[in-house]
């Protein structure tokens, strides 16, 4: 997925060779991927699963950590979830 390299290069395009800045970007990232799981659960069952699967995916230290490194594999997850709640969104 070259997208996700390309998202990482416009981070360092603007801000300066830092690999604080893709490291922020993955912050955002993780954060979106936390809060489109929480939308999902919610408009699947109610808000009360919604809250139980945010505390789940944060208390899991592997994936906070999996999302806070600047890899690629955090920005193909967000686009799953974004794809899931789109397509729940449609019905």
């Amino acid at each position: 997925m070259p997208g996700g390299l390309l998202w990482y290069g416009l981070g360092q395009k603007i801000f300066g060779p830092n690999l604080l800045v893709a490291r922020l970007q993955s912050f955002g990232v993780g954060l979106l991927v936390f809060w489109v799981s929480f939308k999902l659960a919610a408009g699947w069952v109610n808000k009360k699963a919604g809250v139980i699967s945010l505390m789940l995916l944060s208390l899991a230290p592997v994936i906070s950590l999996y999302y806070s490194i600047g890899i690629p594999q955090s920005l193909a997850a967000l686009m799953l979830t974004v794809g899931f709640y789109w397509l729940w969104q449609r019905k």
